[in-house]
């Protein structure tokens, strides 16, 4: 199970969003049990992730990205530092960005 630490509330919320989705779209998921067997896993989250390259293709700030996307500005400064590298949930979401941006937007704008 995905342990998620809420930073703030609108944060946590799209958390969680996106884990259900990833989490409800996996073959072989019963939501009556608590996990899943490993061969039922049909989700490929990337090692790493350009998070730079990523904002950069969208020709954004670091600011306008983080507040699109529900990051804090410093965490993203972080990461594109290499100062520190995103967990799991960050990675996928962040390649689901880098892949989809429009439809992230829609669906966080709630549209």
């Amino acid at each position: 199970m995905i342990a998620l630490a809420p930073s703030s509330s609108s944060h946590w919320r799209q958390s969680i969003f996106l884990s259900l989705i990833v989490m409800w779209s996996w073959p072989g998921f019963n939501p009556s049990r608590r996990m899943m067997a490993p061969s039922s896993y049909a989700v490929h989250v990337p090692e790493t992730v350009d998070v730079r390259g990523i904002r950069e293709k969208l020709h954004m700030t670091q600011v306008d990205f983080a507040r699109a996307f529900g990051f804090k500005p410093a965490t993203l400064r972080h990461w594109e530092q290499k100062s520190c590298v995103p967990e799991g949930p960050a990675r996928a979401y962040l390649t689901v960005i880098d892949r989809e941006p429009g439809t992230v937007r829609r669906v966080l704008a709630g549209q």
